[in-house]
């Protein structure tokens, strides 16, 4: 389509030319119409009611009835118009204009372009970053607005009183033109405070022409710049900024992009840590490699940002064996780096109060049990033997005579 447009523009183009790009539209539309097709039958009703991608799915089905429709209406107008050539010069005047229709239309499908950003994750985040910050945008031309209202309701009374003095007392100001074409009404003073901070004009010119009114006027128009270029444009940008942020952390193809980025970089480091310190190559790690390893800066620099400080080299070793055989593989190590890797999560710390609750349980449990177990002993020291009681230890329990029990001096001896 580019091509077609640069070249119908500077150049006459000849039939045969456009009879191939009326071919190459029409091969490109029914590869779109194909694909379209393909992608229904293998979604069935989720391409129309699914929840992913239904905004591109209805933006494709636009694009295909447009491509579609250009390229049959092109083909019916093409043959009514050799016939109608010969007949009356007011038909042939009818079909160009339809002819010119159909160009415009064409140039409509040019919005084909955006289904390029789907797959592109750069390009998308940043387009969904645009939408996203219309809203403040609207709201940040709302306050300039107020604020370009407000000065130039100030800097429009000030010229035409000014101008009008002038022309009761029979002078003619210095700056007359250029004050009527910055400040002659009120939406040339809005027009003005805005290109002022958008670099439409230069200012300085026009606090030349409100210095013959008053100085202090000029003053009040640097303030105006000065207040719009670093306090209300940087919050803006501020704004703007903090939106593309949070569009971008939303992005789920972004993160799970970066997430496996990020985990191909953490593994590929401890991957490295690893043959550092298993100096024999043997492929697993000792206690006393892991000690001497230690020693080196290197090695616990390395440590460090990934995260894991420790004060014991023991005490990481032993996190590590997690099969408890005395030696660490690559593996394991790989493993138990990336798990203990940056402070607990929110799901280590459930799983620690879920295994607590499960050790409270079975603590309860046990205690009901040692507790029916010496009530058994009890009933069962009633029957065989008399006057003795059993005495409940915390850890056991223990059968103790009466007596005995009574007096400690007898049992000692």
């Amino acid at each position: 389509m580019g091509v077609q447009v640069q070249m119908g523009a500077v150049q006459a183009v000849n039939e045969d030319l456009e009879s191939a790009f009326r071919v190459a539209d029409s091969v490109f539309a029914c590869l779109l119409i194909l694909e379209l097709l393909l992608r229904i039958i293998a979604d069935g009703k989720s391409f129309f009611f699914g929840v992913n991608n239904l905004f591109w799915n209805y933006c494709d089905l636009l694009l295909a009835g447009m491509s579609f429709t250009d390229m049959i209406a092109t083909a019916a107008l093409q043959g009514e118009s050799e016939e109608r050539e010969a007949n009356s010069s007011d038909n042939v005047d009818t079909v160009s204009g339809i002819f010119r229709v159909l160009r415009i239309l064409r140039v409509v499908r040019a919005i084909r372009i955006v289904r390029m950003v789907r797959f592109i994750s750069g390009l998308r985040c940043l387009v969904e970053a645009i939408f996203n910050t219309i809203s403040d945008l609207s709201w940040a031309l709302l306050l300039l607005l107020g604020l370009m209202y407000g000065n130039g309701l100030v800097f429009t009374d000030v010229v035409v009183g000014y101008l009008e003095d002038s022309r009761n007392l029979g002078k003619t100001p210095m700056q007359e033109e250029t004050l009527v074409r910055y400040f002659g009404d009120l939406i040339r003073s809005m027009n003005t405070l805005y290109q002022a901070i958008a670099g439409g004009v230069d200012w300085s010119d026009v606090v030349w022409a409100l210095d013959d009114i008053s100085p202090f006027l000029g003053i009040y128009f640097s303030l105006h710049v000065a207040f719009c270029s670093f306090a209300v444009l940087n919050v803006m940008t501020g704004v703007f900024c903090q939106t593309a942020i949070d569009t971008a952390q939303r992005d789920q193809t972004m993160l799970v992009h970066q997430t496996l980025n990020d985990k191909e970089h953490n593994v590929e480091l401890v991957r490295n840590l690893f043959q550092n310190i298993d100096r024999d190559e043997a492929g697993t790690v000792t206690i006393l490699e892991f000690e001497r390893s230690m020693n080196d800066p290197a090695i616990l620099a390395l440590f460090e940002s990934l995260g894991l400080k420790f004060d014991v080299a023991w005490t990481l070793f032993k996190l590590l064996d997690v099969d408890g055989r005395g030696v660490i593989d690559i593996e394991d190590f790989v493993d138990g780096c990336l798990r203990l890797k940056g402070a607990a999560k929110a799901i280590d710390v459930a799983v620690l109060t879920a295994r607590h609750k499960g050790l409270e349980k079975e603590l309860v449990r046990i205690r009901r049990e040692q507790k029916k177990g010496y009530l058994i002993l009890s009933e069962l020291a009633d029957s065989f033997l008399p006057g003795r009681e059993l005495r409940q230890s915390s850890s056991f329990v223990i059968p103790v005579s009466t007596q005995f029990s009574e007096q400690p001096a007898e049992l000692s001896s």
